[in-house]
């Protein structure tokens, strides 16, 4: 980060988004059951302009990106659940759709010594209907039987348009519109078994999912677009087993879970520009994780946790290498924390925690067109603090986020040898203020 605080680029840089959005919770509750209703709506509107390379005194000269994105987001959860009864209970119904316009988005590039200009304009929904429930059933002393399953179709639609020109002459135009509907049951199973008031272990299984989509920059490197364009959902098999403890003077979770995964997503982006989610056939991630807190006093008290991860690709060919035995892209080895807090009785507080992270791997853009390049970049630790004063209905407090300045790797492409860098919050600090009514 230290290395790009100064940039020379010739071309006016700027991104402004506006965020819209609202929620709405209604409750009702008899003597057995309570009644739950959540709606969310959000409208986000982006608008950028950028240098196409962040650099000065070249080819790329007085070329540019751009991107018009809106989005539109609605959500709908209605639930109920038990109250006061032996057997445990919740069932519901959740729907969102999501309206995607976006463009004018693209791109100009030097190739060959003249212009070559991509430009995509698309629109995208989505939608979900899910009914889900859980049930918690006393089957034996101290032994709890969990059943539970989500029943989802998800539906996307595109409709892309591609325009491209090199030179002051049109090359590749085409339009793709396409749709897909998954469908997918997910259950889940766990045992639970108390073994004295503090302490309870479990063992659990469960199907895990993430949706499919339909790519909105699409290519058309062959004449199966639909197949080209359309990444499947990822799925996996989770297994748990874990344990809670919850005494006078301290918390402790534990667990170790397994994740047998197919049709693993990877994300990259290709070397003319176009971002791709594409599926591994098969990959696994295993690990454990440890949280607790210990109380020191009844003002004070110490938190913590680590998660160790070992993620690979188990089955993984893009056509050009295999990637088995990598590590999963975006998936650090380990992440923990560790702080401690303080709140007094009169409504002073404050609390200071440490904050770790290791490694991570990203693909570069020669995923697609040269050797299957994987960038590994180092983790890092940061450092935050907050103190305030709460009284009556108001909360008034000041914080520091990343007190060192750390920084660490979140994000990477590469196209046509230039590489962009995300990193993680720089240090801030504000003051802020909550009235609750």
């Amino acid at each position: 980060r230290k290395d790009a605080e100064n940039v020379s680029f010739e071309m006016p840089t700027s991104e402004k988004t506006k965020l819209n959005s609202q929620a709405l919770n209604i409750s009702y509750e008899t003597e057995k059951v309570k009644f739950d209703s959540t709606t969310t709506h959000k409208k986000v509107k982006v608008d950028g302009d950028y240098d196409v390379d962040n650099m000065s005194g070249n080819s790329f000269d007085g070329l540019r990106q751009w991107n018009v994105t809106d989005f539109e987001t609605t959500t709908q959860e209605f639930k109920l659940s038990s109250k006061n009864q032996d057997i445990k209970w919740v069932t519901g119904l959740y729907l969102d759709k999501e309206d995607r316009e976006q463009g004018p988005y693209g791109y100009e590039s030097d190739y060959y010594g003249s212009v070559y200009q991509a430009n995509y304009k698309s629109s995208a929904t989505s939608k979900t209907q899910a009914v889900f429930g859980q049930v918690i059933i006393p089957i034996i002393e101290k032994v709890d039987l969990t059943l539970g399953g989500r029943y989802q179709r998800i539906k996307k639609e595109v409709d892309a348009d591609v325009k491209r020109i090199w030179g002051g002459n049109p090359i590749g135009e085409f339009s793709y519109k396409d749709e897909k509907t998954w469908n997918s049951f997910l259950p889940k199973a766990a045992l639970t078994y108390k073994i004295n008031d503090n302490l309870t272990t479990y063992v659990s299984i469960s199907k895990g999912y993430l949706p499919g989509g339909l790519n909105y920059t699409p290519s058309n490197a062959t004449t199966n677009l639909s197949k080209e364009n359309t990444f499947e959902p990822q799925k996996s098999i989770n297994y748990e087993i874990g344990a809670k403890y919850i005494g006078d003077s301290f918390a402790l979770n534990t667990a170790i879970f397994r994740m047998d995964i197919k049709d693993v997503h990877a994300y990259y982006v290709d070397n003319i520009g176009n971002f791709f989610v594409d599926n591994a056939k098969e990959g696994h991630s295993q690990g454990i994780e440890v949280d607790g807190t210990y109380f020191l006093t009844d003002n004070w008290s110490i938190f913590g946790s680590l998660g160790l991860i070992q993620a690979k690709y188990d089955d993984f060919d893009n056509g050009k290498r295999k990637f088995n035995g990598e590590r999963i892209q975006e998936t650090p080895n380990y992440t923990a924390n560790l702080g401690v807090s303080y709140l007094a009785d009169s409504g002073i507080y404050g609390r200071v925690d440490l904050y770790a992270q290791g490694s991570n791997n990203f693909f570069n853009s020669s995923y697609n067109s040269g050797e299957g390049k994987i960038i590994k970049t180092d983790g890092g630790i940061t450092a935050n603090a907050k103190i305030g004063y709460k009284f009556k209905d108001w909360d008034i407090y000041g914080y520091i986020k990343n007190i060192t300045n750390e920084d660490y790797v979140t994000s990477f492409m590469e196209r046509d040898g230039n590489a962009w860098i995300g990193f993680n919050e720089p240090r801030k600090f504000g003051i802020g203020a909550i009235y609750k009514f």
